[in-house]
């Protein structure tokens, strides 16, 4: 078969070949763009060779993703190539493919990484692994040497490769199945030629901006520092008797940012740099922060480099870092380049510079509010449409690479096209569909897209009904209520009336600022079960719905977990001049299970949308159910036309490795049957509409659950713990002090070490009277398998702080009593020694786990050195002096209020557990409980933030980005990239988790030693 190039036919050719080759009609072959008939008649040419030869596939799309992919391409700004490997070591593998790999770099200026993909065996076993050993991202120049750079990579790879082994866990390297390098253009930041500073910066007098007229600005301000003048230091002249003293050579110039590292090295300094574009607003920003930190404070050089509208960049000297950052004018602020925090004395920051080198540099940002406290009124409102949707997906068997050693080159590998989709949009007021869609054919996504902006967008022009007149009782509520009766406060003359927006119901009085919260929402949420793992990857990498989504001005913005896993994603469009968001959400970030347990749990009048849906008894029995669905056999289109279901044994599944049973394939065809199929799409049609129907019923009915229990409805949320901590502040009306102080956040997060998990004996082998083989000639023994019974549940129920928190000086232990008598408590940082007389009598399980470098990686370790600068609650203080560890030294002491604020939470959900009407209710109860404790020691540091980027020249200046993490091309329209953050609000409730973990670690120190060995020891 040739291939026919159809970028070349003109309109009514693709009319022609379309109607010819499919059985569209010919007025919706009209209404199709060229685009989209282009891709039908692609589609049709891979069906039909997907029948008949791999090889013949790849010759004819050999670039094309939706079937073989080696390279990607997009314009002359990013580039994806892999290089496939069949090796058994790494060093044979890179040698190989060097030259091929070096070939590939391009000339201009790149941001390189690559991922090497390697098969893992675990010793001893046949148990594989594919991992992915990723390197950091690396500037090169035209003028590097890019041999040069592929023996750096090569060198980095191996160091990877024997970390990851040095792990601990028994894999070792199979064989390497191969290397895909990503590269992105750039625009290096370098400083070069003079530029003018704002006056703002001027004024401060903390900047000498060196006014030199060639390109070395970079190398002025260094010898600016180290040989300082005091009269004209912004000339060049000043500093030239300087130069021979530095080692420049080998360096050019303009001088750029990642030879700072090198720079420093060869010269035993530490360089800063931060950043501010003199165009833009009066903001310096941490731009890199030296990792040299063991030089001499002379020896430290803090740089700002200033870019200007061309985007030509300007390095100057800033002599005195405290006043160019300091916006007060207190002149003992010291000011921490890491953190980005200010400090009122000297000894102040001190202390904080031992926790702060701790973390990787990030601007810290301080919260605005005093306190955590429920706030979300609006989500007690039910949304009141909700869409519900699903895929079905052609799989394609196509040639994919193996490079196995035992087996042929290639092997059969499924590509997922989407194929079919399913909406039904339910009323949530009426329990009813509102409209539904159903669609299989060509064009899925982009079918999908158009349906979701046109239905959202009707949507959300509905709900704005007038107020209803009120009568007379509901004039007197109004008229004797004297204060909100959601936010608790009095009114002061700002009492309105508020009413659903939807039915123009009178619903009570509030106060201006919690009606304002309650108006009708402005998005609408559309549910997938499984949208981070699957659904999402179809919706994102559609080229002619990126192109429709363009073209209308949709925005897309992501809540990620990193760049392959969406937790949501928005599109943001306008519609007679309102901002409307249609919000993607996955129900399996609520509830996860698979759709088959979960509707199983379903009672029959649970399942409202079902059952008003088929409106017959009898086929409401037969599609109650989760349905059966051959996935694997469905390989092109054409199988849609089949007339009979598929025998058994093509309802294989590959992805479980299993096959459906003699009942499910009774079942399959009676459906087939009872709802009158005649092909392949109608029985496929009633499986995903199902599948939907069911989705709705599981979704309304938890949500009607949360609504009845917590008052809250989870359309609001993204995820279940964020439902959970609403759900628990809004219970217990609890308000949580946020911590402003960066010395007293860092302080508590010290004390964050995480749970144990120890094998202190690692084989035993019972023996006694009551075993088969029991020996009496040897010692009678018994292995007795114990576990805590919702530990955390019991740790969250102790008095947890809560406010008033500060630091206390010339603190003592006997003071502690008297905290504990007004209702206080105190976390404390300690020196403590471990005698040598307890090592025997605590080598079970010693206390004060620290985390520890071993080897290659962190882990919480139990052993018996001296323990310094140990963050710790004061019962666990309590509990180790009680068992014998010697206090030597208290160094810093935060004390504050607390209580059993969280018990009635925890109580009310394990009671609610008791009383669940089936397993589901039972793990969802007990995820709110669990959920709540994740939130309240949630790591903000390790967020990344993806974005969706259709402009080159943004994915070019965000890869030039200090912070600059990854990117995958989606389609030429589309790119996603993947940063870290630059900043982090300090907003979280970390004394809670610490105090949750050490008094966990209470609870099992206490059983162990004065319930367990005690008993032992009476006997």
């Amino acid at each position: 078969m040739e291939q026919v190039d159809y970028k070349k036919l003109k309109r009514d050719q693709l009319r022609k070949l379309v109607r010819n080759r499919t059985n569209t009609s010919r007025d919706d072959v009209r209404n199709m763009s060229v685009p989209e008939m282009r891709k039908i008649l692609k589609q049709l040419d891979i069906d039909e060779l997907s029948e008949k030869s791999n090889l013949q596939m790849m010759n004819l799309f050999p670039f094309d993703e939706t079937v073989f992919s080696d390279y990607k391409e997009v314009g002359d700004t990013l580039r994806d190539t892999f290089h496939s490997g069949n090796s058994k070591t790494l060093e044979s593998f890179l040698d190989k493919k060097g030259p091929d790999i070096v070939k590939k770099i391009y000339e201009n200026s790149v941001k390189i990484y690559v991922s090497l993909e390697c098969e893992m065996k675990q010793e001893g076993t046949e148990n594989k692994a594919i991992v992915h050993l990723k390197t950091a991202s690396e500037i090169v120049n035209p003028a590097d040497d890019r041999k040069v750079f592929y023996e750096k990579l090569k060198l980095d790879l191996v160091n990877r490769l024997e970390h990851f082994q040095g792990k601990g866990s028994g894999f070792r390297l199979n064989r390497i199945i191969g290397l895909r390098m990503f590269q992105t253009k750039i625009m290096p930041l370098s400083g070069s030629k003079y530029i003018e500073l704002p006056d703002w910066i001027k004024n401060k007098k903390a900047v000498v901006n060196v006014q030199n007229k060639d390109e070395k600005c970079f190398m002025w301000c260094i010898l600016a520092h180290l040989y300082p003048v005091d009269q004209n230091p912004e000339r060049v002249s000043k500093y030239k008797d300087h130069i021979s003293k530095i080692n420049f050579e080998g360096f050019e110039f303009p001088f750029q940012v990642k030879d700072v590292d090198k720079f420093e090295k060869r010269n035993n300094l530490a360089v800063n740099i931060v950043t501010h574009d003199v165009t833009g607003p009066a903001i310096i920003e941490s731009y890199k922060v030296s990792k040299n930190i063991n030089v001499d404070l002379s020896r430290v050089i803090n740089l700002l480099l200033v870019t200007d509208e061309s985007g030509e960049g300007h390095y100057c000297l800033i002599k005195n870092i405290d006043r160019l950052m300091n916006t007060q004018n207190s002149r003992s602020n010291k000011f921490c380049i890491r953190c980005h925090n200010n400090f009122y004395n000297a000894e102040k920051f001190e202390n904080h510079l031992g926790d702060c080198m701790s973390n990787a540099p990030m601007q810290m940002i301080k919260p605005s509010n005093d306190y955590i406290e429920f706030s979300n009124i609006q989500k007690t409102q039910k949304h009141r449409f909700v869409c519900y949707a699903d895929f079905e997906s052609v799989i394609y068997k196509i040639a994919g690479v193996n490079n196995s050693l035992d087996k042929p080159w290639s092997e059969n590998v499924g590509k997922h096209t989407a194929s079919a989709f399913c909406v039904i949009v339910v009323d949530s007021f009426t329990q009813s569909i509102y409209e539904m869609k159903s669609y299989v054919g060509y064009n899925t996504i982009l079918k999908f897209n158009e349906y979701i902006l046109d239905v959202c967008a009707r949507l959300l022009n509905k709900g704005d009904e007038k107020m209803k007149k009120l009568n007379n009782e509901e004039w007197e509520e109004y008229d004797s209520c004297k204060s909100c009766p959601h936010c608790g406060k009095a009114f002061q003359g700002d009492k309105v009336r508020d009413h659903d927006h939807w039915t123009g119901l009178y619903r009570g009085p509030l106060c201006k600022a919690c009606n304002r919260l309650k108006r009708r929402n402005n998005f609408i949420p559309v549910f997938f079960h499984n949208l981070k793992g699957y659904d999402s990857h179809h919706i994102i990498s559609d080229e002619e719905s990126s192109k429709l989504l363009k073209e209308k001005g949709v925005e897309i913005k992501s809540i990620s977990a990193n760049i392959e896993k969406f937790i949501s994603f928005s599109y943001y469009f306008h519609d007679d001049s309102k901002r409307c968001e249609i919000r993607f959400l996955d129900s399996l970030g609520f509830m996860p299970s698979s759709l088959d347990y979960l509707s199983s749990n379903l009672q029959d009048d649970e399942c409202v949308i079902t059952k008003k849906y088929y409106n017959d008894e009898k086929m409401f029995k037969l599609l109650r159910r989760k349905g059966v669905y051959p996935y694997d056999f469905i390989d092109s289109f054409k199988k849609y036309s089949n007339e009979e279901l598929p025998p058994i044994e093509n309802f294989y599944n590959a992805l479980s490795g299993e096959n459906i049973s003699e009942e499910n394939y009774e079942y399959a065809l009676n459906v087939w049957g009872e709802t009158d199929c005649k092909t392949l799409e109608d029985y496929t049609r009633i499986y995903m509409i199902n599948d939907v129907l069911l989705l709705a019923d599981v979704f309304e009915t938890f949500r009607n659950v949360s609504l009845k229990e917590y008052k809250l409805d989870p359309c609001w949320y993204y995820t279940s713990p964020g439902l959970a901590w609403d759900a628990m502040l809004f219970k217990t009306g609890v308000k949580l002090q946020t911590i402003k102080d960066v010395e007293m956040y860092n302080f508590i997060e010290k004390g964050i070490r995480g749970g144990m998990c120890n094998t202190m004996l690692r084989y035993s082998k019972a023996n006694n009277k009551y075993m088969s083989n029991y020996n009496s000639e040897e010692e009678s023994k018994y292995l007795l398998y114990l576990d805590a019974n919702n530990l955390y549940g019991w740790a969250m129920s102790q008095k947890l702080p809560y406010d008033e928190f500060e630091f206390v000086e010339d603190f003592t232990l006997e003071m502690i009593d008297d905290l504990v008598s007004k209702e206080k408590g105190c976390i404390l940082e300690v020196d403590l020694d471990y005698p040598e007389e307890l090592h025997d009598k605590h080598n079970d399980l010693p206390f004060c786990p620290e985390n520890k470098r071993v080897g290659s990686t962190n882990k919480l370790i139990n052993d018996f050195s001296p323990k310094r600068n140990y963050v710790i609650h004061y019962k666990a203080l309590l509990q180790v002096l009680d068992h014998g560890l010697i206090l030597k030294k208290i160094h810093r002491v935060i004390t504050f209020k607390e209580s059993n604020w969280l018990s009635s939470y925890i109580e009310l959900n394990t009671n609610l557990r008791k009383n669940a009407k089936n397993d589901f209710e039972k793990d969802f109860f007990k995820l709110m409980n669990n959920s709540v404790f994740g939130k309240t020691m949630e790591n903000v540091r390790n967020r990344v933030d993806v974005k969706v980027v259709s402009n080159m020249d943004k994915v070019m200046k965000l890869a030039a980005s200090n912070n600059f993490k990854q990117r995958h091309i989606i389609n030429e329209n589309m790119i996603l990239v993947e940063m870290t953050q630059k900043n982090i609000k300090l907003d979280k409730p970390i004394y809670v988790g610490m105090s949750i973990l050490d008094l966990s670690k209470y609870l099992m120190y206490e059983f162990h030693y004065d319930v367990m060995l005690r008993s032992i020891l009476q006997t």
